[in-house]
């Protein structure tokens, strides 16, 4: 019994010593590449001899001016190299052990990790329609040279970020990054026939009701149920419309009495509005308009309409006409009143805000003006 009790110690000391963590021989470094761009960062790889050995190290770098350590990577600061080294925690033999490799750091645009694309006017287009994709690109510093393409030239291309649809059907565009091909994005597009023009007629629009000369203001809901009725689904929401009303006007006026929207002449106020949106791009807008002023054919006072910031003068044009008694004058006539307008958008738009107001050439406050139609296309 004594000898085991004497063996089981000895056992004991000589398994805790070979349990004991080597000191390592050698550290070797190296990076996956030797230069890296201001501000990127590196994964600093290293191996320890042997295997065996202490694993517990840490890193410095040479000049940090150039690069810096963050946990297990170098970052690149300015132009320069430096030695990156990864150094043993185990000195129990006595002497530090460490490894060493050059790193570069160069001026450059950065290497992205990842792209992302989206349509921010959504992923739906009319043939010949063009909308801008917005890249991400991560970091936010990355380059963003990227290559465009599309998948079918036939039904959409894209030139620099822009996508220009080309025939029906469905594409996928893909931004490719310049300095790292492997990374890229993509964003289906589909392409579908232009709408045929659609038109909204207010002949038979009667708001006269409440009184003569009296102001209707149509509700957001009244004026839904108008435009929807006859849109073939093309109107998304009205925002807004003011002033829509019927006033007789003097019993010789031409259209005295008659329906339309955003009339407004003697005793009546103005002006009068009518903001709407488009599940579809508009490039072309139409009204139907009469503008007619004082009979007498002297300081007329006329009306500008303005379709989303562009101001038209409302056509207006008068007879040279005789009376009974063999004087001449001018007068308004119905034949000349009512005319068709047009605005080309410079930019396609899908908000449609339609306002007439006053453009006073005298102080008599008679000018009459009424929308019958208008007229939208794609």
């Amino acid at each position: 019994m004594k000898n085991k009790r004497i063996i089981l110690p000895i056992i004991m000391l000589l398994l805790q010593g070979c349990m004991v963590e080597r000191a390592p021989t050698t550290i070797r470094v190296n990076f996956a590449q030797d230069t890296i761009l201001v501000g990127e960062s590196i994964q600093i790889n290293y191996t320890i001899s042997p295997t065996s050995a202490s694993q517990d190290v840490y890193f410095t770098s040479d000049d940090l001016s150039v690069a810096v350590i963050n946990g297990d990577n170098a970052v690149g600061i300015k132009n320069g190299i430096t030695a990156i080294n990864v150094v043993s925690k185990h000195l129990l033999s006595g002497k530090k052990v460490l490894g060493s490799a050059y790193l570069e750091v160069i001026e450059g645009d950065l290497h992205p990790t990842s792209l992302s694309l989206r349509s921010p006017e959504g992923s739906t287009l009319y043939i010949g329609e063009e909308k801008p994709l917005l890249l991400s690109v991560l970091p936010h510093n990355a380059s963003q040279d990227v290559t465009w393409s599309s998948q079918d030239i036939d039904v959409a291309t894209v030139n620099d970020g822009v996508v220009i649809a080309q025939s029906i059907g469905k594409t996928s565009i893909s931004a490719t990054s310049v300095l790292n091909p492997k990374i890229s994005a993509s964003i289906m597009i589909e392409v579908l026939p232009v709408p045929e023009p659609i038109e909204f007629n207010f002949d038979d629009l009667d708001l006269s009701k409440n009184a003569e000369f009296g102001t209707v203001t149509l509700s957001t809901v009244s004026a839904l149920s108008v435009l929807s009725s006859k849109s073939d689904g093309m109107i998304d929401n009205v925002l807004y419309t003011k002033a829509a009303y019927a006033g007789n006007g003097s019993s010789g006026a031409p259209y005295s009495g008659e329906h339309g929207l955003f009339k407004f002449g003697a005793k009546t106020e103005g002006p009068g509005s009518l903001h709407f949106t488009t599940k579809v791009k508009v490039k072309t807008v139409e009204l139907l308009v009469a503008d007619w002023g004082d009979q007498d054919g002297l300081n007329q006072e006329y009306t500008d309409v303005i379709v989303n910031g562009e101001a038209q003068l409302a056509p207006y044009k008068q007879t040279l006409v005789t009376n009974s008694e063999g004087v001449e004058f001018y007068k308004a006539l119905k034949e000349d009143c009512k005319q068709w307008m047009t605005f080309e958008m410079d930019e396609a738009t899908d908000t449609i805000k339609i306002d007439s107001k006053h453009n006073a050439q005298n102080k008599s406050g008679v000018a009459r003006f009424r929308l019958f139609a208008i007229r939208l296309l794609f």
